[in-house]
Order: structure tokens, then sequence, then C-alpha cells
């Protein structure tokens, strides 16, 4: 029985360190961080020297009776949505991507966050956009961001994307039967229904002329 005792008592014992749990703010912070990081791994890419500023999740309004959950993300240089709904990635729902000297107008109004483009108009709508827009803002006044301020004031005129050898976008030579600029992703040439050639718009899920699934 002694000898027992005193080898239990030659074992060596554990130091249990007690850490501190990190202040709430700092906590936020890193969850967000972590969960940002995951959600740009699994569902967007990024281009060379890319980073994330912010992202929140929201709902693009196609019309009064589509809509497509996903993911705003704001980049240094652009604004990408993600859906993240299987049904919308079954019917090829693509990845919207706005950069950020395209932007000619920016309004929020309660939940809904109203994005203008030179060619496109765009309805978010999510509880956390006024503080997604407020990014938008800061990035835009930036010099990084290709237009400071004024991108939102001023717009240039887009030549005819169809017949022109630059794209009006990043002035990259194109070539006239390109579809989408492949240096900066611009659409060139208006989307049309592969099933009664009238014109549709980027992101949506069915033909408002035939009810056919684009």
């Amino acid at each position: 029985m002694g000898d027992d005792a005193a080898a239990e008592s030659r074992r060596p014992h554990k130091i249990i360190r007690l850490i501190p749990p990190p202040a709430p703010d700092e906590q936020v912070a890193r969850t967000r961080e972590r969960t940002m990081s995951t959600n740009v791994t699994d569902k967007i890419s990024l281009h060379h020297g890319e980073e994330i500023v912010d992202a929140v999740r929201v709902r693009l309004v196609v019309n009064r009776l589509i809509t497509q959950d996903g993911r705003l993300y704001l980049t240094n240089r652009r604004i990408l949505f993600s859906p993240t709904g299987l049904v919308d990635r079954a019917v090829g729902a693509a990845e919207i991507s706005v950069y950020l000297p395209h932007i000619t107008n920016l309004q929020v109004e309660e939940t809904a966050l109203t994005l203008q483009s030179r060619t496109r108009l765009y309805r978010f709508e999510g509880k956390q956009v006024d503080l997604f827009a407020a990014q938008v803002q800061a990035a835009l006044k930036e010099p990084a961001a290709g237009g400071g301020a004024d991108c939102l004031e001023k717009e240039r005129p887009a030549a005819a994307p169809a017949a022109a050898s630059a794209c009006p976008t990043c002035e990259q030579p194109v070539r006239g039967d390109f579809i989408y600029c492949p240096h900066c992703q611009e659409q060139l040439i208006a989307p049309v229904c592969p099933h009664c050639h009238r014109p549709v718009e980027e992101g949506w899920t069915f033909c408002p002329s035939c009810r056919c699934a684009l």
C-alpha cells in the first residue's frame, strides 16, 4: 500500500493553464474572418492580388416571383454575388461580378440594397446590407478603386461591344465573336433565351417570354 502511494506521488502532474476567452468584438471578428475564408474557398474564385473585404448573406431579387439566396462579397476590386441555393446551382445560376469603377449608383432602403452598374440593375435583400454598403462607399473613395468618389456620379458611355475590337470595360483586345471578355469577365453580347431567342438578363432562371428554364 505504501509503495503504491509513493509511486503515485512520483508521477508527473499535468499543468492546466486557463486561457481567458477573447473579448466579444475580437471573438466576433475571428468568427467572421474564419467563416469568410471558408466561404471564399468553397464558393468563389479570386483574381491574382484580389482580397476579400466584406461578405454578407443576401437574396438576389430577379423579379417578383424569382429570388436567389447567396452571399455578397466585396473585394478590393469588385462586388461578387455567389448563389448558394442547391436549386439555383442545379439550373446553372452564375456568379454576378461588378467592378468598383463600374458602379454608377448605390442605394440602401432598410434591408434592400440597389446596385446600378453600367449595364444592369441589381437588387439585394439582407439584414446587413447597410453595413455592406458603407464598406462599398469607403472602397469607392479610395484611389485604388479606379475612379474615386466620382464612380457613382460619372458614367462613361459604353461602345457597342459586339462590333468593338476592345472590351468597353477593361479596354483589352477581344474578338467580335466573344460573348464574355477573357480579361475582366464583362459580358460583351446581350444574352438571349436559347428556346425563343428573346432577350433575357443575367441571373434569370426562367425566360419571361416562353417560361422555359435558362
